[in-house]
């Protein structure tokens, strides 16, 4: 009797349990929650793939050689950052030099493509001095490492392969009697010229007396019957026409029979009047200039006008050459 009751409410159990599941609402119910599911879920990615753009990546093209604004102004599925600048002489203002990333590289929409470009305003720099008597390769090296385009100019001199004046814009900065301690601040990429010394053709020729010339005639005697150029023109104050003053004072100074290389350079002083006993009050030597254009000043002009329009004059240097 115990065991037939017993056995009775779990037939019950397993009837009810059967028909709850032949219950047609219930697997509608579980359809309905599946398929939401599901749908949840496809949105769910959807919306996370479209956010991230998974799989959706472009090339992107080379910049490099354009111009930042023509960049600026296109349609390009990117975005731009001038993340740096610096200073290229070759080229152009504002033309673009890397990015990041490289071209060909593939990167999503809206992107940031990271560009350097050559600066718009082209940097100072300092011209730096104690280049007078250095040698040339060595002044070449320290000139273009700061950003300068060197031109050199040979003139024969001694010591040859030294410098013997350093020029910016066919001004004279530094040479034997003018110094540059403190340095000019001057464009990178200036041209900065170098004359140079340069040994001779072996030849040698007297060292002209130039004295009781005028700077015609010292001229005429150095190019035709010495073969040698005119170096420093320096004028005094009384000189208003540079053509016919004469020579006070010449470096090298003459003595005979002492020779100097073919193609060298003679520095001369000029005073407008001849001086007594042809220059023989003139004793005190000329600084050595290395040769080279004269520096070109404005001097008092006497009545009547100026016969030359080329008047050198140097009497404001502080060492009183």
């Amino acid at each position: 009797m115990n065991e037939t009751s017993n056995q009775q409410p779990k037939f019950m159990f397993i009837r009810r349990l059967f028909a709850f599941g032949t219950y047609p609402k219930l697997w509608l119910n579980l359809l309905i929650m599946a398929g939401a599911t599901a749908l949840l879920l496809w949105m769910t990615f959807a919306a996370l793939k479209c956010y991230t753009r998974h799989n959706s990546t472009y090339e992107v093209p080379n910049f490099v050689g354009e111009h930042i604004d023509d960049v600026m102004d296109s349609k390009s599925k990117f975005r731009f950052v001038v993340n740096d600048s610096i200073y290229e002489k070759t080229k152009r203002p504002g033309e673009i030099i890397n990015q990041d990333p490289q071209p060909l590289s593939r990167a999503k929409k809206n992107r940031q493509i990271y560009l350097r470009i050559n600066t718009h305003a082209v940097p100072l720099t300092v011209l730096r001095g104690g280049f007078y008597g250095k040698e040339t390769a060595i002044a070449i090296s320290d000139l273009e490492s700061d950003g300068f385009i060197v031109k050199v100019t040979e003139v024969f001199g001694i010591p040859p392969g030294t410098v013997s004046k350093v020029k910016l814009d066919g001004r004279v900065i530094e040479d034997s009697r003018k110094a540059n301690d403190e340095g000019i601040s001057v464009k990178m990429g200036t041209e900065i010229e170098l004359v140079v010394n340069s040994e001779s053709n072996g030849s040698y020729t007297d060292i002209p007396d130039l004295s009781c010339l005028t700077y015609s005639e010292a001229v005429f005697a150095l190019q035709g019957g010495h073969n040698l150029s005119m170096g420093s023109v320096i004028s005094d104050a009384t000189v208003y026409d540079t053509l016919t003053a004469f020579v006070a004072a010449q470096f090298p100074p003459y003595e005979p029979g002492k020779g100097i290389p073919v193609g060298s350079q003679i520095d001369i002083r000029l005073t407008q009047n001849k001086p007594p006993s042809c220059g023989s009050d003139w004793d005190e030597p000329i600084n050595p200039g290395g040769g080279g254009d004269p520096d070109s000043n404005p001097t008092p002009t006497p009545p009547g006008g100026n016969n030359n329009p080329t008047i050198i004059d140097d009497s404001d240097d502080s060492d009183g050459f």
